[in-house]
């Protein structure tokens, strides 16, 4: 059976099977492929989840090259609990979309840009194996990303690891918005 070329085969750079490209931990300029509101699963309380991909650069459409299961969201929970972290995030936007002001239509925020700040976070694989996820850790304006102002985030170490372990790839975690790493998630707000 013979298969089709790919459209860009001629093009593409090939990788070694089951490698991973990654994206470098730091600020990237982003832009919104979605937004909804969703409730969460255990309290029932309104989050907004936002889709975002890397907008430009090297790194371009990163996240819409990954499976549906890996493209990349960014959430807040408990939006009427978290409005300083919500409103920040609606500035940053705002910032980085002259003219734009949000009416809190969540369609509106569709194809706007940002930068995304991302880092690395180690976790064991289900062989229990120490592996790195690069994720969404906060978003800011891209103003500040071109004044050189958003810095690399420090590698988030499991307790006995050390950060030269394991192949980093991408995941869509459900909790990108993590501030303090010496408190447990499920105490967290957002």
């Amino acid at each position: 059976m013979i298969i089709q070329k790919p459209h860009n085969w001629d093009s593409v750079e090939g990788r070694e099977f089951g490698e991973f490209k990654e994206l470098p931990p730091g600020g990237h300029p982003c832009i919104i492929k979605d937004a909804t509101v969703k409730f969460s699963k255990g309290t029932n309380k309104e989050m907004l989840v936002l889709q975002i991909d890397v907008a430009s650069g090297e790194y371009a459409n990163f996240f819409s090259a990954l499976p549906e299961n890996m493209q990349h969201q960014a959430r807040i929970n408990q939006l009427t609990e978290n409005v300083e972290l919500f409103k920040g995030l609606i500035e940053a936007v705002e910032a980085s979309n002259d003219g734009f002001r949000w009416d809190f239509d969540t369609r509106s925020l569709m194809g706007k840009r940002c930068c995304g700040v991302f880092g690395r976070e180690q976790y064991l694989d289900k062989n229990g194996k120490p592996r790195f996820s690069t994720r969404v850790l906060r978003i800011t304006s891209l103003a500040k990303l071109q004044a050189g102002e958003v810095a690399i985030p420090k590698d988030k170490l499991l307790e006995g690891f050390s950060g030269n372990h394991g192949q980093s790839h991408t995941s869509n975690r459900d909790n990108p918005f993590e501030i303090d790493p010496t408190i447990d998630d499920d105490t967290l707000p957002f």
